[in-house]
């Protein structure tokens, strides 16, 4: 930036490092200068739309995600990314409108499909999101493209999303260890303790030797403060894995908050 300060590229590229180190406001003053210097620069429309998005300043967002989608018509990141922001505004109809655009355009592409539907589900429309996820279902070869989408739900912690995509293959994966500990774990976030236990110690019962789902059964026991529980099960697992895996374990619980003092 200080040989060439007037780089929308540079300020645009130096906005995107703020961004990745979570300096929103930072990021968004280098993207609102890129934008002034090129108005043409689609990326940096969008890069401020998406700052302006994490710091829950969705009237900005929508304005800059407009303009990026003005200069890239069919550019389905910024069709989605707009719509989200017009979720988030409370501009309903127009965000539907953008998504059933999208949804042409892409001649009813599983991937996108699901993209759209996790969008729904994460901004309260599970309505509509139900009927996206049920589409992919019904196609052929959908099932691992769900498996996917549900994983990746579940790692950015949006468990409703996971929950939904998951409950799709309940009837082939019912019998499926890995199913039922995501299924488990997904139920517990939300608060379904019940389903959430029923599922992890079916995992255990599928493939007592992972270690990882005693774990999680004792996470769930333990923030119930079923400490009696959590013991029995991490003997349990003691038992079957080696004692380098019982100590981790315990490192496990300690980080988790499982076992609490008092």
């Amino acid at each position: 930036m200080k040989l060439a300060p007037n780089s929308a590229e540079a300020r645009n590229n130096l906005g995107v490092n703020y961004l990745a180190r979570k300096k929103s406001a930072q990021a968004a003053a280098e993207f609102e200068k890129a934008a002034a210097i090129d108005p043409s620069k689609e990326s940096a429309w969008f890069n401020l739309g998406m700052a302006s998005l994490q710091m829950s300043n969705v009237d900005r967002a929508v304005t800059a995600l407009e303009r990026a989608r003005a200069l890239a018509r069919r550019d389905p990141q910024i069709a989605l990314a707009l719509a989200e922001a017009r979720l988030r505004a409370r501009q309903t109809d127009a965000a539907i409108e953008e998504l059933r655009g999208l949804d042409e355009q892409s001649h009813g592409d599983p991937q996108v499909l699901v993209t759209i539907g996790v969008l729904l589900q994460r901004n309260g429309r599970s309505h509509e999101a139900s009927e996206y996820f049920q589409r992919v279902a019904a196609g052929s070869a959908a099932a691992p493209l769900i498996w996917e989408a549900a994983h990746k739900s579940g790692n950015e912690g949006d468990y409703q999303s996971a929950w939904s995509l998951l409950m799709l293959l309940s009837s082939s994966r019912d019998n499926d260890a890995e199913w039922n500990e995501l299924a488990g774990y997904t139920a517990f976030q939300p608060n379904r303790i019940e389903s959430a236990m029923q599922y992890l110690q079916k995992a255990i019962r599928l493939n007592p030797n992972n270690e990882d789902y005693y774990l999680e059964l004792g996470e769930v026991l333990g923030q119930n403060n079923a400490i009696p529980a959590v013991v029995t099960v991490l003997e349990a697992a003691s038992r079957l894995m080696p004692e380098l895996h019982a100590c981790r374990m315990h490192a496990h619980s300690e980080e988790h908050g499982v076992f609490r003092n008092g």
